[in-house]
């Protein structure tokens, strides 16, 4: 990784940040990911700048700056209204998407752009998010303007309600671009109760491209294996396809 990472304290919230290789040595300004899951980024962050910094050299993917903050209650923050527990021994959802989407955008970004070279307008500043963080995303596309670019990485559409809701309500705003990605897996590994995912993530996606401008501001991809698989790599797909446009598989 040739781009730094650090920890910062931005909105009053410990937030990890990735700076591209440029950042240090320019006065250019970058367009911004806002990344959930950062419990999940302290560890796996590193490879998946790896597997994206080629890309920024090659000048196929845009260089970014990455925030992901680091105070999240995923089961609570990243559900968009209470629910059930997935096991009988389970925790309940919290269902405060809302009150999470708030501190970003009212303490967390205001933040980043005074600390940061940013390109603070929508169509530069992204929202991605895997699993619940990817559900936290596809909500968030209902929800607000702030962000143009959003990444629903294996996101749990299967959520209940959720997709009904999306069949109900239009995107925030008609120029977004909206990535999703779904395991070709997940819906027959699943629990009996996110079976539901891949019809509601075909559900999703052909509402958004009813909504948006143009068919080309969404896709949902397919990609190998279940709801665990190369992680990184599905991080590296949705965010060079938002940053970029062309993906090139990776050999």
């Amino acid at each position: 990784m040739q781009g730094n990472v650090l920890r910062a304290e931005l909105g009053g919230v410990p937030c990890l940040v990735y700076l591209p290789p440029q950042y240090a040595s320019g006065q250019e300004r970058y367009p911004v990911v806002y990344a959930a899951d950062g419990r999940m980024l302290e560890t796996g962050l590193a490879e998946i700048i790896e597997l994206l910094e080629p890309g920024f050299a090659a000048g196929s993917c845009r260089p970014f700056i990455l925030v992901s903050p680091l105070d999240e209650r995923r089961d609570d923050d990243y559900t968009p209204w209470p629910a059930p527990p997935l096991s009988k021994n389970g925790r309940p959802f919290g269902g405060r998407a809302d009150a999470c989407l708030a501190r970003l955008t009212e303490l967390i970004k205001p933040a980043v752009d005074r600390a940061y070279r940013t390109l603070s307008g929508p169509a530069d500043t992204a929202l991605a998010g895997y699993s619940l963080g990817g559900l936290f995303a596809v909500y968030a596309v209902y929800r607000t303007g702030v962000f143009g670019l959003f990444a629903g990485i294996s996101g749990s559409l299967w959520y209940d309600g959720f997709a009904a809701y999306a069949l109900e309500h239009a995107p925030a705003s008609a120029a977004a671009r909206v990535y999703l990605s779904l395991g070709k897996a997940e819906s027959r590994r699943a629990t009996p109760r996110m079976k539901c995912v891949e019809q509601a993530a075909e559900q999703v996606f052909a509402s958004l491209r009813r909504e948006l401008k143009s068919t080309a501001q969404t896709v949902l991809r397919r990609v190998p294996g279940d709801h665990f698989y190369e992680i990184p790599e599905r991080y590296r797909l949705a965010l060079t396809w938002l940053f970029g446009g062309e993906i090139e598989e990776r050999k």
